[in-house]
């Protein structure tokens, strides 16, 4: 009488025997086109920007000293498929105080409050791409309040971006909840 055990040794045998009898891998005798023998196939026609995926804003300190300096922004042109496209163009941004009012039972809305700063044609370049998207940097210096000033502290913004591309399109995207005074 056979036990499971043994049922199991002979089903790793035979298995064991059906992979080492795979078929020999072939190999090409025809020699490797080099040079002008190579031809020449069509390039894939370059990916173009059907949205702007996300955009992620942070505030930033990029130079030695203590205040932030403004905020740094991620952004993501996709194609049509959702996939990365590392276009060239510009961006331009609003930064909106976002205020936020609670009720008494802790719910909270949020609206828009006074534009604190605007950047407009901020070059965007294959150069500013790595494996998160894009980065840009708008400085603080335009903006009503002084970096470090207790006018930012303890505040969050939104962040509305445009992006065009060199043909002229136009893309939005915004992000709301952004601290706009750094983490201490």
């Amino acid at each position: 009488m056979l036990n499971n055990y043994s049922i199991g040794i002979a089903l790793m045998a035979v298995l064991l025997v059906a992979g080492c009898t795979s078929q020999t891998p072939s190999y090409s005798s025809e020699p490797t086109k080099q040079g002008s023998d190579v031809q020449n196939t069509p390039a894939e026609p370059e990916a173009t920007v059907q949205t702007i995926g996300q955009i992620y804003a942070m505030a930033k300190n990029w130079d030695a000293d203590q205040p932030v300096d403004g905020l740094e922004v991620t952004l993501n042109p996709e194609d049509r498929d959702g996939k990365p496209v590392h276009a060239e163009g510009t961006a331009t941004a609003k930064l909106t105080e976002q205020i936020i009012d609670y009720n008494t039972y802790g719910d909270f809305a949020a609206h828009d409050g006074n534009v604190l700063g605007t950047w407009s044609n901020v070059k965007v370049t294959k150069d500013n791409y790595d494996f998160m998207g894009a980065t840009v940097r708008f400085n603080y210096d335009d903006i009503k309040y002084v970096p470090g000033d207790p006018g930012l502290t303890g505040k969050t913004g939104k962040l509305e971006l445009t992006f065009t591309t060199p043909d002229g399109k136009s893309f939005q995207a915004s992000e709301s909840s952004i601290v706009l005074n750094g983490y201490s």
